[in-house]
């Protein structure tokens, strides 16, 4: 029983790896992401404020880039929210293998039970024929009577 189901744990297991591996892909990405939207929207502001043009259109591309930048941030925290999701369940499937394999365990246990099986006595008669001496061999042991009358080894 073991075996039928080993494949299908190590399966998910590997499958739960990946997953976290991803999650924590996706959340570095999120952070570099957020970190580099959060330089580009400073230095945009910066620019505007301490730049000759305030309204240039080198101010405007550069409004337009962390604009763009903070979609691709808000893209990677969904990323992260998929993969926590997908690791969840992966999770979650991976204990109601393990609640199904119990199961089974314990009704196998039960099936086999030496407690609940019914014996029946069977009489098998010894025939000549079913008897085989292979060795015959004699032991012998000296022993004395004591003065009080009880037996005791010679040693």
């Amino acid at each position: 029983m073991k075996h039928r189901y080993q494949s299908r744990f190590t399966t998910l297991q590997g499958r739960i790896r990946r997953l976290e591996q991803r999650l924590a892909r996706e959340t570095d990405q999120y952070a570099q992401q957020k970190f580099q939207t959060t330089v580009s929207i400073g230095a945009t502001l910066l620019g505007a404020l301490l730049g000759r043009r305030a309204a240039s259109s080198g101010t405007l591309g550069r409004a337009a880039t962390a604009a763009r930048g903070l979609g691709r941030a808000n893209r990677e925290k969904g990323d992260i929210d998929r993969a926590r999701q997908e690791l969840e369940a992966a999770q979650a499937q991976l204990a109601d293998l393990e609640t199904e394999f119990q199961n089974a365990a314990e009704a196998l246990g039960a099936r086999l039970d030496p407690a609940a099986l019914e014996l029946e006595a069977l009489a098998i008669p010894c025939r000549k024929a079913d008897t085989d001496i292979v060795a015959f061999g004699l032991g012998w042991s000296p022993w004395r009577r004591g003065p009080d009358g009880r037996a005791e080894p010679l040693a």
